[in-house]
């Protein structure tokens, strides 16, 4: 994957780069009239006088270092409290990071003799085995702005040649349910119902057919969240509700899949006594700090422990199936050119696309039935062919 590279459209990157910059530019206006005076936003002292010192928002937070707190966090909290200066901050800092991360550096990551971008993959850099992308990070574009699936179209596939996107359908949730055995979880995976749709009418006690979005948007923050061990707070957060309901929704939820409850809570106490977590292959992910005194520092080992065994076996499952197509590949047209977490991007000619999709259905889907683990869930693939990486989604 290294050497094959992926092709970028570096005149689409140009227009990028301009279109964020005008965006920069209305920002840093609207965030001028508030403040009443101009100044340096990416300075943490300068952003942190006019918000506590100027406009007041909120009570003096400091850093450890003395300095003001101005991390994303912090303003997270204060836009969620409805002020409008830290969520234009927010906005800025994320279209600057776009501007300056991809649509200006890319193009200079663009190797003259292959004309193609190629990036490094870490093996060993994450503590659940993911593989992790570097110098340039293909890993971290963001899919859910307008902005970030802007720079996924920059990325193209060559004349009479497709992209093909596929993706693991929900596998952390799948491995969840087969973990922790949850039984209303596993029966909904095996009959390919909407996992989001069933754990909003189970915590909200409605039909199934009559859950709105609203419903479907919360009950997926919980599934995805209970994965990292969200806390009542995180989620108050993220779905913007009090932390009372929070709490109430959790507990509802605990309350209606009760095995996944007792799988957080067993993983935790065996974690406490070894030192250590295995995922379904046998890897162990190491959590000497898990009895620390710091309950910061502990609770976050907690979490990490949950989180392991899952996404470690989501990351091994994925190496599997690598190597499994590699051998595939050999001598044909296709190449597999990215991995982005549960997902693999191929670049294939078209008149190998419909034989080759089928196969990369097939390998990927079987790839946990084997002598270690026998998984008790279907793993499903999406797949989705287009000429650039933005249409794949």
């Amino acid at each position: 994957m290294e050497i094959e590279g992926i092709k970028i459209d570096s005149k689409f990157l140009k227009i990028l780069s301009s279109k964020f910059e005008k965006k920069i530019q209305k920002i840093q206006k609207e965030v001028f009239k508030i403040s009443n005076k101009e100044f340096n936003i990416a300075s943490p002292k300068q952003l942190g006088e006019i918000l506590y010192n100027d406009l007041k928002i909120a009570d003096l937070k400091k850093t450890k270092k003395g300095g003001f707190a101005t991390s994303a966090s912090v303003l997270e909290d204060l836009a969620f409290k409805g002020h409008k200066f830290p969520q234009l901050i927010l906005d800025w800092r994320q279209v600057s990071k776009l501007k300056n991360t991809y649509s200006d550096s890319l193009p200079e990551h663009i190797n003259p003799k292959t004309k193609r971008v190629h990036t490094s993959f870490l093996l060993a850099a994450t503590t659940t085995g993911r593989l992790a992308s570097s110098d340039p990070n293909l890993q971290n574009i963001p899919i859910k702005s307008e902005d970030g699936r802007d720079i996924r179209k920059s990325f193209i596939a060559e004349k009479d040649h497709v992209l093909i996107s596929a993706d693991y359908n929900q596998i952390e949730m799948r491995i969840l349910a087969d973990l922790a055995d949850v039984k209303e979880l596993k029966k909904a995976f095996k009959k390919n119902e909407d996992i989001h749709s069933l754990t909003a009418s189970q915590i909200f006690n409605t039909d199934i057919k009559k859950v709105n979005d609203d419903q479907r948007r919360k009950a997926k923050a919980i599934n995805f969240g209970i994965i990292y061990g969200i806390s009542q707070y995180g989620l108050a957060k993220q779905i913007n509700v009090s932390n009372y309901e929070a709490e109430k929704f959790l507990n509802s939820y605990f309350a209606k899949f009760p095995e996944i409850k007792v799988y957080m809570d067993q993983t935790i106490k065996f974690c406490r006594k070894s030192g250590y977590v295995n995922n379904i292959f046998g890897r162990r992910s190491h959590f000497i700090n898990i009895n620390d005194k710091n309950y910061n520092v502990r609770n976050f080992q907690e979490r990490a422990a949950i989180n392991a065994p899952i996404q470690g076996s989501a990351a091994e499952i994925m190496r599997l199936a690598m190597i499994r197509l590699d051998k595939k590949l050999t001598n044909q047209k296709t190449k597999m050119l990215l991995q982005i977490h549960d997902e693999l991007i191929f670049e294939t000619h078209k008149d190998e696309e419909k034989r080759i999709s089928k196969m990369i259905i097939e390998e990927m889907s079987s790839v946990a039935k084997s002598d270690q683990h026998s998984f008790s869930i279907p793993l499903t693939v999406d797949l989705n062919t287009g000429e650039n990486w933005g249409t794949l989604h």
